[in-house]
């Protein structure tokens, strides 16, 4: 149907993040805590960058301030589960 514009969602997981979003992002997210996207965007980015530990301390003090926030929630569990299947597969050697 034209004309129906579809609400704006969070990136998802598999999107390619560049450094300067990453940065972006984490300036947003300290500038105004009081939106739960922001948090929740750089946690994303900083994964997207490989820095997954970075990215879970990041979540987490998103989820701090918005717990009921389903996409911070979501992205936790994800990135949680990662680091246990890294945790997991390291012991295994």
């Amino acid at each position: 149907m034209r004309g129906i514009r579809q609400k704006k969602r969070a990136p998802l997981p598999g999107r390619t993040a560049s450094g300067g979003n990453m940065t972006f992002s984490r300036t947003l997210s300290e500038l105004r805590p009081e939106n739960p996207q922001y948090g929740y965007t750089c946690a994303f980015y900083l994964y997207r960058a490989g820095q997954l530990d970075e990215a879970i301390k990041a979540i987490h003090t998103a989820r701090e301030r918005h717990p009921t926030h389903e996409d911070s929630l979501l992205l936790e569990r994800q990135l949680l589960q990662e680091q246990e299947q890294k945790r997991a597969g390291s012991q295994g050697h």
